[in-house]
């Protein structure tokens, strides 16, 4: 606003001190007064594009605030719940290891258990075969 003043300014100043200089000069004073009225116009383009950028970043900066907040919101709120779940993913993973280690030791027994009785069955066997050939003999 100051510098569009001071060249309006400027322009009236050369069109006061056109009259009093000799016709040789008169020239050069008009290209200065066209090219000072050429830097207004840039000028008061500038400014009016400077207004309606205005909005635009004002809405850009709220809209920036509200992205901030809602990134911070969704940290509050997910970062807690995904160490909930991360939690209880990691304790539904261990009972299931605890009950099938469970099931593999009760395997174990039962084969034990059966071997057992395969070699009790087995000398059981062998004993009556052992007393069967001695009546035999």
């Amino acid at each position: 606003k100051k510098y569009i003043l001071a060249a309006k300014k400027g322009c009236e100043e050369i069109l006061a001190a056109v009259n009093t200089v000799p016709k040789e000069d008169q020239a050069t004073l008009y290209n200065a007064q066209n090219l000072l009225n050429r830097r207004i116009q840039d000028l008061q383009i500038g400014e009016n594009l400077a207004l309606q950028t205005i909005p635009m970043l004002e809405m850009m900066g709220y809209n920036s605030k509200n992205l901030v907040a809602s990134i911070h919101s969704a940290f509050v709120v997910t970062l807690p719940v995904f160490k909930e779940e991360l939690r209880r993913a990691i304790q539904q993973k261990r009972s299931r290891l605890e009950v099938d280690s469970g099931v593999i030791v009760n395997g174990i027994e039962k084969t034990r258990h059966i071997r057992e009785t395969m070699q009790e069955n087995q000398k059981k066997n062998l004993q009556k075969l052992e007393d069967i050939r001695r009546k035999n003999q």
